[in-house]
């Protein structure tokens, strides 16, 4: 009998890849039974929006800061 102690929470890894990569990845990945995947695939389209998001929001805050007149930076 498995027991609180016995489970131990799975270790987590960061990976880096392409957009065009993780693409790939999402279409192997819809190759298997969605029952076994779609958590998975769920997980990494949240993290890639996130992802997304913050690297446009980070862009218009450079392209705004360039936008500023040099005698007022």
């Amino acid at each position: 009998m498995l027991t609180a102690q016995h489970i131990q929470p799975m270790q987590e890894i960061n990976l880096k890849v392409t957009i065009d990569e993780a693409n790939l990845i999402l279409e192997g990945l819809g190759n298997l039974p969605f029952a076994k995947v779609y958590g998975l695939v769920a997980k990494i389209q949240e993290q890639a929006a996130q992802q997304l998001k913050r690297n446009n929001s980070a862009r218009e805050e450079l392209s705004a800061i360039e936008r500023i007149p040099e005698e007022v930076k």
